[in-house]
């Protein structure tokens, strides 16, 4: 046989030979299948994830909270501050449920045991504070 055959295109038709010396195809079988990929912490393997809920979650709601609390302790003797501030603090309290659930769901898997309870410490303590600072100075009270 002669290797210099051509197909109706006119270009060169290759053997089986050089077909197994180049590179695999990557396909349904190859490394891009579903289910195969070999990076921890991707959707494939939710054991191995590094980044869990409460590490992705953090102390967002924070931000919500200490603006609360440092608008109630210098301006806290005016109605409209403590409306605004109790907006802003049960926006907060509620972002805080959120984020401890997701700590809880860690602690319970028992990945970032150090942190998730960081965090709901740190969440819970600001959601209390401002709490009871809008008690102490409700209007009329």
């Amino acid at each position: 046989m002669s290797s210099d055959r051509h197909d109706e295109d006119g270009a060169a038709a290759t053997t089986a030979e050089e077909r197994d010396r180049a590179e695999p195809e990557t396909g349904p079988s190859g490394p891009e299948a579903p289910g195969t990929s070999e990076a921890p912490g991707t959707p494939d393997d939710p054991d191995a994830d590094p980044d869990s809920d409460a590490a992705r979650a953090g102390t967002w709601p924070v931000v919500l909270l200490a603006p609360a609390l440092l608008v109630l302790r210098f301006f806290g003797e005016h109605t409209w501050v403590y409306w605004a501030t109790a907006v802003a603090g049960a926006l907060g309290v509620i972002a805080s449920a959120v984020v401890l659930a997701a700590c809880v769901s860690d602690l319970r898997h028992g990945r970032h045991r150090l942190h998730a309870v960081g965090v709901a410490l740190l969440l819970a303590g600001g959601s209390l504070v401002t709490i009871a600072r809008l008690i102490e100075l409700r209007p009329g009270g």
